[in-house]
């Protein structure tokens, strides 16, 4: 993989279990984005979950492939709360990037709906309601 030369792009290598930057660094690499850009393969298997709600809950905007396994179809809706890219077809990708990332007002409604959805669905609370009525406590 031949990593591209562009001012506005940083990559970091990691591998899975070894920690290249810490919890903090980490959001402070959220923190300082613009837009994360989450693109998959498409599978039935939630994928991206983690990257999504962690951009999301510093206020980032999420621009992620729509996966027929995407965990949460019901609460996020395109366009609204995150963008979805309806497939890995590099001129779709590319499409959606130049009408969202030079257009603050578009991505900072994105991200106010995004931190609001966060806020009110994805709490340790809700979390430990919906356990408890799948467990029936």
């Amino acid at each position: 993989f031949k990593k591209p030369n562009i001012d506005n792009v940083k990559f970091i290598d990691g591998s899975w279990g070894n920690q290249m930057v810490s919890d903090e660094e980490l959001k402070m690499i959220y923190k300082k984005s613009k837009i994360t850009i989450i693109p998959l393969k498409n599978s039935y298997q939630p994928s991206g979950q983690s990257v999504a709600l962690q951009s999301m809950c510093v206020g980032t905007p999420v621009l992620i492939t729509n996966t027929d396994g995407f965990w949460d179809q019901s609460n996020f809706t395109d366009k609204e709360e995150i963008l979805f890219v309806p497939d890995n077809n590099i001129k779709s990708w590319i499409k959606i990037i130049d009408r969202y990332y030079s257009n603050d007002e578009l991505l900072q409604q994105l991200s106010d709906k995004g931190l609001s959805l966060i806020k009110n669905k994805y709490t340790s609370e809700s979390f430990h309601k919906s356990f408890s009525k799948i467990i029936g406590i």
